[in-house]
């Protein structure tokens, strides 16, 4: 369905979008092992197993397998990462009691995850070689109002996670978790509306700084946002919005999910463009269920109705510093997919 209406090109193109670069997950197997021995099943989601901040055999090993194929025009694969600019700065928010939040950018969280590894250097370095291209994810991957109302109201889980320097936890991890916090654009009332818009722009500003260009594409955290954000995205310089071919909208009173259906190449009220993803990669969130040759049977029915093949691939997928074999096995069916195609 997702290939049938909206704009044909005649050429094939591949493009893999892979999110949640920048953003921290799991800060690291000790507090993988405090949460779930305290009744929290972080080990029910892959992002809390296997996600992590990328560090530099993560990086290296990716570049590795990138750089080993080429185009007929000797152009290697490359991978739009998406990028959160920023994270929660836990040690000043401890000082107030998680009273008043504070952020660091993601450089100054890379610094603290890997003191002695250059992985800002190595970024950059693949950024050069063109084996990947950063675009904008948001700010924080986290709503502020909704994380820090659930601190207020001393949930365990959530404030649990806090006191170790983490906020991702997804629903299936605790019953106590009945928000869509980590929808960081999720907005109830038009004060909302202009702070998260507010922030989008913060974000726009801060990945202009450190990648020094401005994004022209933004994907949506859980693909989550309300259309009256749109303007917000138009003014930090947005021309097209990445995503599944709906867009969520969540009511913030009862938590149900809205949807809204947006065709490949279709412009939004103010001419931003929808780019819509037809493909998966993401074998760590499906285990032992995720078959290579269904990714394959979906960019060959993309190229079948003249589509690109835009691939969704997150970060999780080609993280080892957590699971050595999860970056291992996961980059092995990468290099396949690529050979393949």
């Amino acid at each position: 369905k997702v290939n049938l209406h909206g704009r044909q090109l005649k050429r094939r193109y591949l493009v893999i979008e892979s999110d949640d670069w920048g953003s921290i997950r799991m800060p690291d197997l000790k507090t993988y092992k405090e949460l779930l021995a305290m009744g929290i099943r972080v080990d029910k989601c892959p992002y809390n197993r296997f996600d992590t901040l990328a560090s530099l055999d993560d990086l290296s090993e990716l570049f590795s397998v990138l750089s080993s194929f080429k185009d007929y025009k000797g152009n290697t694969p490359v991978v739009t990462t998406n990028f959160n600019v920023a994270n929660p700065d836990f040690r000043k928010m401890q000082l107030t009691d998680y009273t008043v939040y504070s952020y660091e950018t993601f450089i100054d969280t890379l610094h603290k995850y890997y003191p002695t590894e250059d992985v800002w250097g190595f970024w950059r370095k693949g950024i050069a070689e063109g084996l990947v291209y950063p675009q904008f994810h948001g700010r924080e991957h986290v709503n502020i109002k909704m994380w820090m109302q659930l601190l207020k109201e001393n949930n365990k889980a959530v404030r649990a996670a806090a006191e170790r320097n983490a906020f991702g936890l997804s629903y299936i991890c605790s019953p106590l978790i009945q928000k869509p916090y980590l929808a960081a654009l999720s907005t109830c009332t038009e004060v909302d509306v202009h702070t998260v818009g507010n922030i989008i722009k913060d974000g726009a500003r801060i990945f202009s700084e450190i990648f020094e260009f401005n994004s022209r594409s933004f994907i949506a955290p859980m693909y989550t946002w309300d259309s009256a954000l749109l303007p917000y995205f138009k003014d930090a310089g947005i021309r097209y919005m990445q995503g599944a071919n709906i867009q969520k909208s969540y009511n913030c009173f009862d938590y149900s999910i809205r949807k809204f259906s947006h065709i490949f190449g279709s412009k939004s009220s103010n001419g931003i463009v929808y780019l819509n993803r037809n493909c998966s990669f993401e074998p760590s969130i499906y285990g032992m269920s995720y078959d290579i040759q269904s990714t394959i049977s979906q960019i060959s029915r993309a190229f079948y109705f003249n589509k690109p093949a835009v691939l969704s691939a997150h970060r999780l997928n080609f993280i080892g510093a957590l699971n050595i074999k999860n970056r291992t096995n996961n980059l092995e069916k990468l290099s396949d997919l690529l050979k393949t195609v």
